[in-house]
């Protein structure tokens, strides 16, 4: 016999799916459809001595110019255009934050939602207490993507107008001209016109641009989200293309302090003609505790130098365990101990605390006894970071290990309902649902 809390639950359901036509008829407070880019390449190399235009490929389920009450709709409502950025582009709800692919370039620039004062008071004139009662041009101010001066320099328009959200438009992809573009490394995106909702689309991947005579090296940097205990390592890896001769540095730095300067730990030769590569960061013993943003640059003979960012966080913490060989885990001992020094100072630079003291100088070298069994105790709720969730989907957050409820069902309906609402249901944003 069910008990009574769910059997309510059960009534909540049904009068919720009672009510689901009108729920999805509904106005979203969110951009219009976004492009979907499928996957494309991790980096695509463009030649302009052998083809001087680019053409972005995207998808669309379906149409979406429909007018809508929460919207201002303009002339040029409810359309797409297209951007390339000096920078890798990071979600940071409910913005984009731009990450310079200049490592000199340190701090990350959030990216405005609005381009240009001209569609701030069109925007303005046609709204009303109706449709957008909280937006005011007033309030944006300057913070537009042609007036912002740190952001000079670091973005161009791929395509020069803005084009319906439509299935047939999307067939024709956008060409980007290149013949005024100079060689560097870019990344695409899409900007989602529907005022006051706007919004950024990253393109996977980033784009080289060369002419044959500036050969720029690009890189990526995969995801690094882990739990690092004492004597275990992370492996970074990803994609590069590069000239011969280059190098690989590696770089950390607290995670909680965007401004702190970035600490090397590690410089290494990349082989001629590669096009993958494989770090390890390692959290030595005596273990610390804290959590780290990693980024990797590639850096040409010619001076050149090109910054990927891991954009997920590593946590490490000062309990030791056992370091099993696997596709996120490394385990080969370091190669130098200054490479363990490095790391050790790089934590201390963060302000991290040290979760076991350092061992007398009588057992300087010394290596810990491996645990036995049971496996060691997993870290404190406070240290633990969720895992990304499928950009497609939703996630649940861990910590319970009932059977499912139908109230917890309702939850999670309900949740993943207002994640497709509004758009949010992003890798780096995990839904939590109580239980």
């Amino acid at each position: 016999m069910l008990r009574r809390r769910e059997l309510q639950a059960w009534r909540v359901l049904i009068a919720g799916l009672a009510v689901w036509p009108a729920l999805t008829a509904r106005a979203h407070p969110s951009p219009a459809a976004v492009p979907e880019f499928g996957p494309p390449d991790c980096i695509t190399v463009l030649d302009k001595q052998k083809s001087q235009v680019f053409a972005v490929q995207y998808f669309l389920g379906s149409d979406d110019t429909a007018p809508e009450p929460d919207h201002i709709m303009l002339a040029d409502s409810k359309t797409h255009q297209f951007y390339a950025f000096r920078g890798q582009l990071a979600a940071n709800d409910p913005d984009y934050a731009l990450y310079p692919f200049d490592p000199a370039l340190t701090v990350p620039l959030v990216l405005p939602t609005w381009i240009n004062q001209d569609d701030l008071l069109r925007s303005e004139k046609a709204n009303s207490p109706m449709i957008a009662p909280d937006f005011t041009a007033a309030a944006i101010g300057g913070d537009t993507l042609q007036q912002r001066p740190d952001l000079r320099g670091q973005w161009l328009a791929a395509t020069s107008q803005r084009v319906p959200i439509t299935v047939a438009q999307s067939r024709l992809g956008a060409i980007w001209d290149l013949r005024a573009v100079q060689p560097g490394i870019y990344q695409v995106a899409a900007y989602i016109f529907s005022p006051p909702y706007n919004g950024w689309e990253p393109r996977p991947g980033i784009v080289k641009v060369t002419d044959g005579m500036r050969d720029v090296p690009a890189i990526t940097l995969e995801p690094v989200d882990a739990s690092l205990f004492a004597g275990q390592g992370r492996k970074l890896t990803g994609c590069v293309n590069a000239p011969s001769g280059s190098q690989l540095r590696a770089w950390s730095r607290p995670a909680d302090d965007p401004s702190a300067p970035w600490q090397l730990w590690a410089t290494e030769p990349l082989a001629d003609g590669a096009r993958r590569f494989d770090l390890c960061y390692r959290n030595p013993r005596p273990g610390r505790s804290g959590i780290l943003q990693l980024r990797v640059s590639a850096v040409s003979p010619s001076g050149d130098e090109t910054a990927a960012y891991a954009l997920d966080q590593l946590t490490l913490v000062a309990q030791e365990a056992a370091c099993t060989e696997s596709s996120k885990l490394c385990c080969e001992p370091l190669s130098a101990a200054t490479s363990e020094a490095t790391a050790t100072a790089t934590l201390q630079q963060a302000n991290v605390s040290a979760g076991a003291p350092a061992p007398p100088p009588s057992a300087a070298g010394a290596s810990a006894p491996t645990p036995a069994a049971p496996a060691p105790a997993p870290p404190p709720p406070s240290q633990q970071q969720p895992a990304p969730a499928a950009k497609s989907g939703c996630s649940i957050a861990a910590g319970a290990e009932r059977p499912l409820s139908a109230w917890y069902a309702l939850a999670l309906a309900a949740a993943c309902l207002r994640a497709f609402r509004r758009r949010s249901c992003r890798s780096d944003t995990p839904l939590r649902v109580k239980r």
